[in-house]
């Protein structure tokens, strides 16, 4: 199990890091060119005019790096969860495989639920002999 977890866990890794230093590059040009254009704007707004200048952190409207990586660990942390779900449902044994078993968690039930030693999944709900 641990030999699964561990290759899903690395796999979740490396996408993470591809994403991320996509998603780096791609705003980091993004603030490049606009920063350099509000910066060209201000200095020429400054020049013909008297106004205050702006305070701005120099960051566009809109830009979330760190949600997209977050959704890149959510996505990889699910599919782990799921990677590890499927692989203990497949290993775990099954009831009704034979005859008996099926037959032992039907009456197993039917105690369970107040209704007497009976088959409830027949027809009329028989009295087990």
């Amino acid at each position: 199990m641990s030999g699964w977890l561990s290759a899903a866990a690395e796999i979740t890794a490396v996408v993470t890091a591809e994403v991320t230093a996509e998603v780096t590059a791609e705003v980091t040009a993004e603030v490049t060119a606009e920063v350099t254009t509000k910066m060209m704007t201000d200095a020429t707004t400054k020049a013909t005019t008297d106004a205050a200048p702006r305070v701005s952190s120099g960051m566009p409207r809109g830009v979330r790096v760190p949600a997209v990586a977050l959704g890149a660990t959510v996505a990889g942390a699910a599919l782990v969860f799921l990677a590890w779900a499927y692989w203990t449902a497949l290993r775990a044994p099954a009831v009704g495989l034979f005859h008996d078993d099926g037959i032992y968690a039907v009456t197993a039930k039917a105690l369970a639920s107040g209704r007497g030693y009976r088959i409830l999944s027949l027809p009329g709900e028989m009295a087990q002999t």
